[in-house]
């Protein structure tokens, strides 16, 4: 904290200051004084002529509650420094830049990513036209949406980062530039890992484990593997899976490939998936049912399985129900196939 500052104010005003923080958004000391500590030029503007008028800004150009509003400031207190018609103006051009149906669309990404608007619109604009360019979308903006929607943190970064990830990827996964594409609208927040922490040890144990060919397609299906944890997530769930369903090297490889999303589940769920097949039609029969459609792992219990199953023994047509009709039939189909059974 630049002490001059703090050391320049009455006592009586730097406790009124740091009571109405405190007091408007719910903040602990510690926590005011890490806002500071970044932003201490808040201590030298007027609560009521600047900051309280630009925290209302804030609020209603977002459409953010009391405790949004807190804990976005808190991420990013340059926001009360702004001008209130540059934080509008900003507001208004992101939200039609990229075409966002609503204000809840445009908090959603602001919540997420608040130091996006400490960026001017030249440099966001500029960053946005550089994505288009590498995913191909010809200034699509309700495409370009899309990608952002999922990691608007993206934004901050420097269009020479960016473009680093993509060429390593590039040239690591011997890909096309469409290839590339797939993979950075699949999972944009790729561009944000560290190549030399995290993307290039997880690479090379994935050749290492899987094959260069395996590795390409699993990467392809789900960039999201080049984020897991090796020891907590990756390796310990292909032992689980190879013991489990009791799977040879080449079938483990299989069940990879073809569903690779198996590699980012939890093992809660993995477990809880199993044990309902196990229940409803033997482990014998779960176990034979899932090597031969690893999908079958990755449906919801509360919103699909479960429901289904319930709606069977209601109507006691649950020992004729085929597990691929139960799991995979659309809910038209399904709809269907109960009306078969009344």
């Amino acid at each position: 904290m630049k002490k001059p500052t703090m050391l320049s104010f009455k006592v009586s005003t730097l406790k009124y200051k740091m009571n109405w923080f405190q007091e408007t958004f719910g903040w602990s000391r510690k926590q005011l004084l890490k806002v500071l500590s970044r932003t201490p030029d808040l201590l030298n503007l007027s609560i009521h002529d600047n900051i309280e008028p630009t925290v209302d800004s804030v609020q209603q150009a977002f459409n953010l509650t009391n405790l949004e509003v807190s804990k976005v400031l808190m991420t990013n207190p340059q926001l009360m420094t702004l001008q209130r018609d540059t934080l509008t103006q900003k507001a208004e051009w992101l939200q039609r830049r990229l075409d966002l149906k609503s204000t809840e669309e445009l908090s959603k990404i602001v919540r997420r990513a608040p130091n996006i608007m400490n960026f001017s619109i030249d440099n966001i604009e500029s960053k946005i036209k550089w994505l288009e360019d590498i995913l191909g979308l010809a200034g699509d903006a309700t495409t370009i949406a899309a990608p952002l929607k999922k990691a608007p943190s993206i934004l901050h970064l420097k269009l020479d980062t960016m473009a680093s990830k993509v060429n390593w990827l590039q040239s690591s996964l011997n890909i096309t530039d469409s290839e590339v594409a797939k993979i950075v609208w699949k999972d944009p927040a790729i561009l944000a890992k560290n190549i030399e922490e995290n993307l290039e040890p997880t690479l090379h144990w994935l050749v290492n484990r899987l094959g260069c060919e395996t590795a390409k397609q699993v990467i392809s299906r789900l960039p999201s593997t080049l984020s897991l944890s090796i020891p907590d997530s990756i390796e310990p769930k292909m032992e689980y899976l190879q013991t489990k369903f009791q799977l040879d090297e080449e079938n483990l490889l299989k069940m990879i490939k073809t569903m690779p999303t198996l590699l980012g589940m939890s093992f809660n769920n993995i477990n809880n998936t199993l044990q309902f097949y196990s229940d409803c039609y033997g482990e014998d029969q779960a176990l034979q049912f899932v090597i031969g459609n690893p999908g079958l792992l990755t449906l919801s219990l509360k919103n699909r399985l479960i429901p289904r199953w319930e709606q069977a023994v209601e109507l006691e047509f649950e020992k004729e129900v085929p597990i691929s009709v139960l799991a995979m039939h659309t809910p038209k189909k399904w709809e269907n196939y109960v009306e078969s059974k009344r």
